[in-house]
This record gives structure tokens, C-alpha cells and sequence, in this order.
């Protein structure tokens, strides 16, 4: 094949692919498949080695499922990008306050109700941007599923469901309550209860949002329409660069960096604290048996967890904000000392410090002469001791 079709097809690619961020790529022990079980054409593959990053993409429909249900960000879609699909929302929402979304097979023409927002897919929503919507003044997004029945995606009902309760769950939990709708219903789609950091959409008022507003939260929208949009955009630009497949890099997914902007400017969380359940967030601590080998911090995508080792002390600090709930940390640690909560703290969403989970003095080991951390002065680290209580040599 010469070398014009192979960059060609390249180029051709509707997704930006960065299969070193992929949880079977990183990990062999990862049993992550969602892109798999969600791909309606049956083209992507995770083998031995995780996700081949040379896949052919000839089939590809743009339908964005895949880029939806991977925490880690390892798909992308170039056209529309998230940003080019929150300007046109913004557009919408500055004639009125109510957004119709539908697919392109029942959305755009014909039908009792006319769709402001064409997609590809209904599956194409993630919890980004419809966080960014109802932030951009959206009191009602209505979302008209009467095309899901036809649709050959199997796992689209539960897709669609699981961006919307993750949006309403982190909506109320800033004081938001945009009511999502949907039209000839075709998924069941659960009422958050309350005390798990959710509210029935039928409480929603028009009063309660502005008194919210008049609380000292910025309009995102007046924000948005002085180019703020643009402004993210240059924090977002790493999103329409082609795939470099580098080793373990860590990379921030661009829908997380455009959830955390849209979380920000809605001011403080009202609920300290949420189920993670569904969330693709999770709470991470560390047991004092951890050693500070770092492998925690290599695994992970996105840096959410980093190691450090300055001025004689190891430390691990986490970033909440960072964190995917991929797990990879977990199935890394040799030691098993990191543990994975059920709930999260809000504040940790808009906090841009990271914070110390865990920090240790370095001693230097007898035997294998490698640094280690220990909460007290020790000659031998944990893996030269078990080798030797194992050997029966005296320590």
C-alpha cells in the first residue's frame, strides 16, 4: 500500500484514538470491554495486549458511543467535536430555554416534535455535555428516543439512561435541577431518590433556579457569550490532536476537562457528598501497608494519582477531579493496600489541589539497595523481608 492511502486513512478516522489510555492496553488483568459491547458495527476489538490502535474504521457511523462509555477518554470524535456541539447547543438556548435532541433516523424531519439538535446518535450525550447545557440556561432538555426501537446498538437504552442519571446526579448535587425528558420513552429511566444526593425532576421551579442565580453563581451563559467557549476550547485543543500512542502517557479525557469547566462555574456543590454508584468517579485511600512503589500513579490515565519523592519522603496525592473510576489503581497495587470508595466528596470536583493520601520517610534497603517508604526506621524493605523469612535467613 502506498504511502498517500495509508495517511489517507488516517486521516479519514471520524474518532481520535489513544489506545495507551485504554484499561486493557495498561493492564492485561483489566476486564474493561464497554467500547466493545457498545460498537452497533462490531469493529472494535481488545485483545491480549489491550485495544490495536490500528483499527479499520471503515464502517464507523460517528454514532460517538464508544467516546461516551470509555472513562479514559480513549475515543474522540472529530466531527462534531463536544465544543463545536456546545456552541451550536449555546445558540439554541439563547432563543429558548428548552432543548429537543434526536437522532438523525427520527430527529430532523417529520414526527410530532421537531428537533432543535440533530445527532448522529442519541448515545452521542455524555454526562459533559449535558452538565454544560443545563449550565448554559437549558431548563428542559427533552430527548426524543421513538427511533431507539429500530436501532440495531442493543446497549443504547442503558447508555442513554446512565449519561442522564450521572447529569442529574451531579446537577442537583451543585444546586441544578434541569428537568430531562424522555419522549416516546423507550428506556426506563429511574427517579433519583432522595437522601442519595439526587431530587425528583418534578420539583424542579422556575423560582428555585433563579434564587440559585442570585446566590453569587456566575450566568454561564452572559459568561459564555463573552467567548468563553473559545476560551475552553484552547484548554480543550489537545482534543483535535491525532492519536500519539506513547507508553504508559497520561492524558485528561476532553469531556472531563469540559465537565469540571461547566461544574466550576455553577459555584459551590450544595450536597457535600454522592453516590459514585454509576459516576465515572470513584474515592481512592491508601492503607499504611502501602510500600510507595508508585505503580498506582503509572497506571493511572490521567495523573489523577501522582508519587512523589522529595526531601527524604515518598507521598501519593490524588486528584478526584482527574480520576476516571477505571480501577487500574487497584488492580496494580501488588500490596493491596488501595481501596476504592462507593461515595465522593463534591468539593474534590472543583478543587484543583491534590490531595495527600499517604506519606512516608525513605530509607534505602540493606540487600537490594532500593528506596523504599516506611512509617519507621527499617534496613530491609517489604519484598527483601519476605524473601528472607521465606529462605529462613536471619534478619
Amino acid at each position: 500500500m502506498k504511502l498517500d492511502k495509508v495517511f489517507a486513512r488516517f486521516e479519514q478516522k471520524p474518532l481520535n484514538l489513544y489506545p495507551c489510555l485504554c484499561s486493557s492496553s495498561r493492564d492485561r488483568k483489566s476486564l474493561c470491554r464497554e467500547c466493545v459491547d457498545v460498537c452497533p458495527q462490531g469493529l472494535l476489538k481488545v485483545g491480549e495486549f489491550g485495544l490495536n490502535g490500528d483499527i479499520d474504521l471503515t464502517g464507523c457511523k460517528s454514532c460517538g458511543l464508544c467516546a461516551t462509555v470509555c472513562p479514559n477518554g480513549v475515543f474522540e470524535i472529530k466531527e462534531p467535536t463536544d465544543i463545536a456541539l456546545l456552541k451550536k447547543i449555546n445558540s439554541l438556548l439563547e432563543k429558548k430555554k428548552k432543548l429537543t435532541v434526536g437522532c438523525c433516523r427520527g430527529g430532523g424531519k417529520g414526527g410530532q416534535v421537531a428537533c432543535e439538535l440533530t445527532l448522529t446518535c442519541l448515545g452521542r450525550l455524555n454526562e459533559a455535555i449535558l452538565v454544560a447545557a443545563s449550565a448554559m440556561g437549558a431548563k428542559e432538555i427533552l430527548l426524543k428516543t421513538s427511533a431507539c426501537r429500530a436501532c440495531e446498538t442493543k446497549n443504547l437504552p442503558s447508555v442513554i439512561k446512565r449519561s442522564v442519571e450521572n447529569s442529574r446526579l451531579l446537577l442537583h448535587a451543585f444546586g441544578q435541577d434541569t428537568r430531562m425528558v424522555f419522549l416516546e420513552e423507550t428506556v426506563d429511566v429511574e427517579t433519583p431518590e432522595e437522601g442519595e444526593g439526587k431530587k425528583p425532576e418534578d420539583t424542579y421551579e422556575r423560582r428555585e433556579f433563579l434564587k440559585f442565580l442570585k446566590g453569587g453563581t456566575v450566568s454561564v451563559a452572559a459568561m459564555i457569550a463573552e467567548g468563553a467557549i473559545d476560551k475552553l476550547k484552547e484548554t480543550v485543543s489537545h482534543q483535535m490532536e491525532p492519536a500519539k500512542p506513547v507508553g504508559m502517557e497520561h492524558r485528561v479525557p476532553a469531556k472531563r476537562e469540559i465537565l469540571l469547566y461547566f461544574l466550576k462555574k455553577l459555584g459551590k456543590p450544595k450536597l457535600e457528598r454522592i453516590s459514585s454508584a454509576t459516576l465515572p468517579l470513584v474515592q481512592v485511600s491508601i492503607r499504611e501497608t502501602c510500600v510507595l512503589c508508585g505503580c498506582c500513579s503509572q497506571f493511572c490515565p490521567t495523573g489523577a494519582l501522582k508519587a512523589t519523592n522529595a526531601d527524604g519522603v515518598k507521598g501519593i496525592y490524588f486528584s478526584l477531579s482527574l480520576c476516571t473510576g477505571c480501577g487500574l489503581c487497584k488492580l496494580a497495587c501488588l500490596e493491596g493496600a488501595l481501596s476504592l470508595g462507593d461515595t465522593i466528596e463534591t468539593a474534590g470536583l472543583i478543587e484543583d489541589r491534590a490531595k495527600r493520601l499517604i506519606s512516608q520517610e525513605v530509607y534505602r534497603c540493606a540487600v537490594c539497595d532500593q528506596e523504599f517508604g516506611a512509617t519507621a526506621p527499617k534496613k530491609y524493605c517489604r519484598y527483601c523481608e519476605r524473601k528472607m523469612k521465606l529462605m529462613n535467613t536471619p534478619l
